[in-house]
């Protein structure tokens, strides 16, 4: 299992993708983080928004449901699935 460094690092180096709009690098390195077992919540949320940007709504709600079951308090996990759902029933 990799270390909390290396989790961190593939995530900021996701993160700066993301800012740039380079989706497909952005998945790849968040499911990456997400096959190695991790229950990296940060991962999920943000492997969610990019679901959402790309109008997958299933797998954004798949992924904003993982990031709650390690952290059942996050609001953010809520908040997101919650626009989620309303964005979904609008199309």
């Amino acid at each position: 299992m990799p270390s909390n460094l290396d989790l961190e690092v593939t995530f900021n180096k996701a993160n700066i993708s993301y800012k740039n709009k380079k989706y497909e690098i952005v998945l790849e390195d968040l499911s990456k983080i997400i096959s190695q077992g991790s229950n990296y919540t940060k991962a999920y949320l943000l492997r969610a928004s990019i679901y959402q940007e790309l109008n997958d709504n299933d797998k954004s709600l798949q992924d904003l449901n993982k990031s709650i079951e390690p952290s059942p308090s996050l609001f953010m996990a809520y908040l997101k699935r919650a626009g989620n759902l309303f964005l979904a029933k609008q199309r």
